[in-house]
């Protein structure tokens, strides 16, 4: 019976402590909502990723880490100490491409088009791990408009040469 009327007694003192007044109304807690991660600074890259330069290769900016080698009419190449990984990621992300050809030490984009550009430019870009460096190759694909209607003498005439392939003007080499 002592052992019933402890149990009792302790019952009835944790009801009192945990007793409040009625007219105390529960408190709503509020939590504020849970935000986006904070977006990366303008100046501030992911690790790996290369940063656009102001050296352009037919429309294409070369990344700052890479120099410019050679460029002629056609043809262009650029040199750097980046991951060709990255110059990869690079280049899908300026250009527009259906496919890539992958080789032992080599990556090629065959015919793609630079996105938002309006003139169509047609380039092949091959991208070459050399060890240390990687080499960037942008050849220029779009060809010149086939002009229409033209006979074959004025054909001739506008590449400079005589219907047998002879040079029309022999001084002029160009």
């Amino acid at each position: 019976m002592r052992r019933w009327a402890w149990s009792d007694a302790s019952l009835l003192i944790l009801l009192a402590a945990c007793d409040r007044p009625r007219s105390a109304e529960p408190k709503l807690v509020t939590v504020p909502p849970v935000s986006a991660p904070a977006p990366t600074s303008p100046d501030r890259l992911p690790p790996g990723e290369l940063l656009e330069g102001e050296e352009r290769v037919f429309g294409l900016p070369i990344p700052r880490d890479m120099k410019l080698e050679s460029f002629t009419r056609r043809t262009a190449e650029a040199k750097g100490r980046v991951r060709p990984e990255a110059l990869g990621d690079y280049l899908r992300q300026r250009v527009l491409v259906n496919h890539v050809e992958m080789a032992e030490r080599r990556l090629v984009f065959p015919r793609v088009q630079l996105r938002g550009d309006q003139s169509a430019t047609i380039l092949q870009l091959e991208v070459v791990d050399d060890g240390l460096e990687t080499r960037l190759l942008v050849r220029n694909l779009t060809g010149a408009v086939p002009l229409e209607g033209l006979s074959d003498e004025e054909r001739w005439k506008r590449a400079g040469l005589k219907r047998g392939g002879q040079l029309i003007d022999p001084q002029n080499w160009e």
